[in-house]
C-alpha cells in the first residue's frame, strides 16, 4: 500500500486557480469574521474574496477541481528483485490452501513498483469452474499478533501487562498493534526459532518481499528536520512529532519488559529505527481482520494493491478494476465488481489492475499512513481539512503579570518563549475561539482585563449552579477567558495581533504560493517533495 503506480503520478490534473489557492493559504491560517476580513486583508480585491468566502462558507470549502492527481513516493531502488519474490509468493501460495482466479498475476507498475494484474483466461471459459473471490488467502498464511505473543519478547510484554499499574501505560487497542510489530522484529533481526521461521514458506517468502526501512522514507516519520521544516503550518507536522513520541514511548515499555523478565541479547537488542520499521509496516499494510476481533493482520500478496480512488464522474479509469474485499474465519477474499461493462470471463477482455480502496480519508491521513497525497475531485474529497497550526507567543511588550498568568495557566511554562501552538481549520470555531481569546487578553488593558475575570467569573457561577454529576468548570485561563468579543476597541487590537501572527507565520515560508503551486502544475516535481510541497501549499 505505500506504493502508488507511477502512471498515477503522472496523471494530469487542471492548473489550480491562483486566486483560490491564494485564499486556501489565508483559510489554512485564520477563520473570523468581517472584522477580521477588513484588518487582515490587503487589498480591495481580498477583500471582496473574504467577503464571498463569509457567505459561503460550506461551498468554497471544498475546491473545485477538474481532475484528479495522485503524487507517489519515490523508491530509492529498482524493485525487479521484489517482483521476482512476489511471483514466488504466488507460487507457494497456490501450494496451499489459497486460491487465485487464471490470470492473476504480480506485474511491474512502472519502472519500480509492483502490483496485480487480472488478465482473462486465454482459453474460453469453462462454465463448470466456479470462483466467486478472484483472490482467497486462507487464513494460515495471515500473519497475526498471536505470532509475536508467541514469541520470547511478546511473552515477556505480555507478563509485564498482567501488572495492573503497567496496564494503564498502553491503550487496549494499540496492544496488538505491538504484538505484531514484536513477531517482525523478530524476524528482522533474525530471531525467531527454526519452527517459526519454517512454520509456512509463504509466509517466509512474504516478510522477504516487505520493503527495507530506505523503501519507506516516502513516509514523513522517517523525514530529517529540513524536510519537515518544509511543512511549515502543516498538520502533518505535529503528527509526525505525536507518532515519533508514541512509538518511542512503545520501545520503551517494550525494553523495561524485557529488562524485567530477564531476557538477556540478543532479544532486547532491537533498536529504535527496526521498532519504527515495523510500526511503518503495519501501518501502513496491515488489514483489519474482521474474523479476530477487528485486529491488525498482514496478508501476503494483496497487500501490493494500490489505492483506488472513486471516480466522481462515476466513470471508472481506463485498465484498473476497483476490488472489493472482506475479511472472515476463513481468509481473505477479493471479487471484482459486478458495476462495470468490464467481463472477465471474456478472452478478449484486455488486462486489468487490480486495486482497493484503502478508504475515505485526508491527505494529511495519507500521507502519514501511506506516503502518498491526493489532490481530489469535488465530488469524492476524501474527508479532506483544512487545518494549520498557528503559533502564539506573548510579545515582550506585554510584561503584565496578569496577562502572563493567564496565559501560562495551561501549564506550557514560559509564555514569551514557549509558543502555544493551536491547530485551526475551517468548521471548527472551538480553537480559533481559543487563539481570539489570547490575542484580547495580549491586547487588553487593565481595566478590560479587571472586566474580562469578572464576567467569567460571573459565567462560572451561573454554569456552577446549573451543573450536575461529575461536570467540570471550566478553567480561568487565557485561552478561555474572553471567547468572544468583548468591546470595539479591544477587539481591534486583538485583530491586529492576530494578522502579526499570521504574518509571522507566512513569512517562515520559503517559497510563495504562487511558486508552488507552479511547481505542482507544471509538474516539476513528484515523490515525497511534491508531498511536502502540497502541504505547506494548504491541501495537506
Amino acid at each position: 500500500p505505500p506504493f502508488v503506480s507511477r502512471s498515477a503520478c503522472h496523471r494530469s490534473h487542471a492548473a489550480l486557480r491562483p486566486e483560490m489557492k491564494t485564499l486556501w493559504r489565508k483559510w489554512n491560517l485564520f477563520s473570523a469574521g468581517p472584522i477580521l476580513v477588513l484588518l487582515l486583508c490587503d487589498t480591495p480585491r481580498e477583500v471582496s474574496a473574504w467577503s464571498l468566502f463569509s457567505s459561503s462558507t460550506a461551498s468554497l470549502s471544498t475546491p473545485q477541481s477538474k481532475s484528479t492527481a495522485t503524487l507517489a513516493p519515490e523508491i530509492s531502488s529498482v524493485s525487479n528483485e521484489r517482483v521476482v519474490r512476489a511471483q514466488t509468493l504466488l507460487k507457494q501460495l497456490k501450494e496451499g490452501k489459497s486460491h487465485f482466479a487464471p490470470g492473476v498475476r504480480v506485474v511491474s507498475v512502472g519502472t519500480e513498483e509492483c502490483g496485480i494484474q487480472y488478465q482473462a483466461p486465454t482459453k474460453k471459459y469453462n462454465p463448470s469452474t466456479v470462483w466467486e473471490d478472484v483472490i482467497f488467502v486462507d487464513r494460515s498464511e495471515f500473519i497475526t499478533p498471536e505470532l509475536g505473543l508467541e514469541t520470547p519478547v511478546g511473552q515477556a510484554f505480555q507478563y509485564f501487562l498482567s501488572q495492573p499499574e503497567n496496564l494503564r501505560l498502553v491503550h487496549p487497542e494499540k496492544i496488538p498493534h505491538m504484538y505484531l510489530a514484536i513477531y517482525l522484529v523478530m524476524y528482522k533481526q533474525g530471531l525467531l526459532t527454526e519452527d517459526q521461521a519454517s512454520d509456512s514458506a509463504a509466509r517466509t517468502t512474504y516478510l522477504d518481499t516487505l520493503p527495507s526501512k530506505a523503501a519507506l522514507e516516502h513516509l514523513p516519520l522517517f523525514w530529517n528536520d529540513s524536510m519537515l521544516e518544509e511543512l511549515q503550518c502543516s498538520v502533518v507536522k505535529p503528527a509526525v512529532d505525536s507518532r515519533r513520541k508514541e512509538w518511542k514511548q512503545e520501545y520503551l515499555l517494550m525494553q523495561l519488559a524485557i529488562h524485567e523478565m530477564g531476557i538477556s541479547d540478543p532479544f532486547g537488542a532491537f533498536s529504535l529505527e527496526t521498532w519504527y520499521w515495523a510500526r511503518s509496516i503495519i501501518c501502513s499494510r496491515a488489514f483489519t481482520d474482521s474474523g479476530n476481533e477487528d485486529h491488525p493482520c498482514l496478508c501476503p500478496y494483496v497487500d501490493m494493491m494500490n489505492h483506488r480512488l472513486q471516480p466522481a464522474n462515476g466513470v471508472a479509469e481506463e485498465g484498473v478494476l476497483q476490488c472489493s474485499w472482506s475479511i472472515d474465519g476463513e481468509g481473505y477474499h477479493l471479487q471484482l465488481p459486478t458495476d462495470t461493462a468490464y467481463d472477465p470471463k471474456d478472452p478478449k477482455s484486455p488486462p486489468q489492475l487490480l486495486e482497493i480502496s484503502y478508504g475515505s480519508h485526508s491527505s494529511a491521513h495519507f500521507l502519514m499512513n501511506y506516503g502518498f497525497s491526493i489532490i481530489e475531485d469535488d465530488a469524492t474529497l476524501q474527508g479532506e481539512e483544512e487545518v494549520a497550526t498557528l503559533s502564539l507567543i506573548l510579545p515582550d511588550t506585554c510584561q503584565s503579570k496578569e496577562k502572563e498568568t493567564l496565559w501560562e495557566a495551561d501549564g506550557l511554562g514560559d509564555c514569551h518563549s514557549v509558543a502555544r501552538n493551536v491547530t485551526i481549520g475551517i468548521g471548527q470555531p472551538g480553537p480559533m475561539e481559543s487563539v481570539l481569546s489570547l490575542c484580547r487578553v495580549a491586547s487588553a488593558k487593565r481595566r478590560e482585563l479587571l472586566s474580562m475575570k469578572r464576567n467569567f467569573v460571573k459565567k462560572d457561577e451561573h454554569y456552577a449552579s446549573k451543573k450536575t454529576g461529575n461536570d467540570k468548570l471550566v478553567p480561568q485561563m487565557g485561552a478561555t477567558l474572553c471567547r468572544s468579543p468583548f468591546s470595539r476597541a479591544n477587539e481591534i487590537r486583538a485583530l491586529k495581533m492576530l494578522q502579526l501572527y499570521t504574518k509571522a507565520a507566512l513569512k517562515r515560508y520559503s517559497t510563495t504560493l504562487e511558486q508552488d503551486t507552479n511547481l505542482l502544475t507544471t509538474k516539476q516535481v513528484f515523490g515525497h517533495p511534491a508531498s511536502r510541497l502540497l502541504a505547506r501549499a494548504g491541501a495537506v
